[in-house]
C-alpha cells in the first residue's frame, strides 16, 4: 500500500509538473507591486542634507510613533537622537529630500497623529530645523 502511494503521488507530480511547464508564462506586470530602489529614489536629491527636527509636548509612546515615520519617508538616509526627555525630544535627520518635501511629510504625519490623539500641533521652520509642538485643545 506504501509503495502504491508513493507511485501515485509521483505520477501527480509529474503531471503537475507537465501541465507547469506547458503552460503559457504570465505578461509581466507593468507596475511593481513594491517599489524597487531606484524607483523609491525617483526624485532624491544626489546630496543628502542634515535637518533638525525638535518634537516638544509628546509623549513617549507619540515620539515612538513619530520616529516610525520619519524612517518611511522618501529618501531617508538615518536619523539620531540628540536630545531625548519625557516630553521633549531632537533628532538630526539626513535625508536627500527638499526641505519643502519634508515639511509636506512632517505636516502629514502630524495630522494623523492628530486625528489619533485628539490634540492639535503646529510646525514651524527656522533654517533646516523643524520644530512640532503638541498644543492641548481646550476642554
Amino acid at each position: 500500500m506504501v509503495v502504491a502511494f508513493r507511485m501515485l503521488v509521483a505520477l501527480c507530480a509529474a503531471a503537475l509538473l507537465a501541465a507547469c511547464a506547458s503552460a503559457p508564462l504570465p505578461a509581466p506586470r507593468q507596475e511593481p507591486a513594491v517599489a524597487s530602489a531606484s524607483t523609491a529614489t525617483s526624485g532624491c536629491s544626489s546630496r543628502e542634507r542634515e535637518y533638525g527636527l525638535e518634537f516638544r509636548g509628546f509623549s513617549a509612546r507619540e515620539i515612538a510613533k513619530i520616529e516610525d515615520y520619519l524612517v518611511i519617508f522618501r529618501c531617508y538616509g538615518e536619523h539620531r537622537p540628540i536630545e531625548l526627555r519625557p516630553t521633549h525630544a531632537r533628532y538630526s535627520y539626513y535625508s536627500r529630500i527638499s526641505a519643502a518635501k519634508l515639511a509636506t511629510n512632517l505636516n502629514r504625519m502630524l495630522g494623523e497623529l492628530e486625528d489619533a490623539g485628539g490634540f492639535a500641533t503646529t510646525l514651524s521652520m527656522d533654517g533646516n530645523t523643524f520644530a512640532a509642538a503638541k498644543i492641548r485643545r481646550r476642554r
